[in-house]
């Protein structure tokens, strides 16, 4: 008994991708110069990217049909970081900014800046400042102020400077 649909999946590579409708199209090459237009990208809730042209990835389509054509993954194989441990997480950029999850681990390699903004932020531990082996504390316990008064505790003396 045959399935009353059939899909094909084709490896392609990324033309142009659209980011301006309320889904994401992408236009792509597969086998043979084979053209796809204005494919819906699938991207799960709570993440979007713009892969850049010449990522690879897949047309899915039903039935053979290109209406029904569904674009999945498209990464660009020099962009994409490598070495990952399993269980590890990477959000990453073309541009090399990187957010890595790793075992215990949350880094983040930003280029120019990185912007943290909301009406309250949290920061809970130890902070070293300018690199891991900081130990030289921000204010140590029995300095001054300008005020005359003597540091005696507070959380400044768990902020570490080079």
């Amino acid at each position: 008994m045959r399935d009353a649909i059939h899909a094909a999946l084709v490896r392609a590579r990324l033309v142009e991708i659209d980011d301006a409708p309320g889904l994401q199209t992408v236009t792509a090459t597969g086998h043979k110069g084979t053209r796809f237009g204005e494919v819906l990208r699938l991207q799960p809730f709570g993440f979007t990217s713009t892969p850049p042209p010449e990522s690879v990835g897949a047309i899915l389509q039903q039935s053979g049909a290109s209406e029904r054509a569904y674009a999945l993954g498209f990464e660009h194989p020099a962009h994409r970081p490598r070495d990952l441990p399993p269980g590890g997480t990477r959000i990453y950029d073309a541009s090399g900014q990187v957010i890595s999850i790793v075992e215990r681990k949350i880094r983040i390699v930003g280029g120019d800046e990185i912007h943290l903004s909301a009406a309250t932020i949290i920061l809970e531990g130890t902070i070293k400042l300018g690199s891991p082996g900081a130990s030289k504390p921000a204010s140590m316990l029995g300095s001054v102020d300008t005020d005359g008064d003597a540091q005696v505790s507070g959380l400044a003396t768990r902020v570490f400077v080079e």
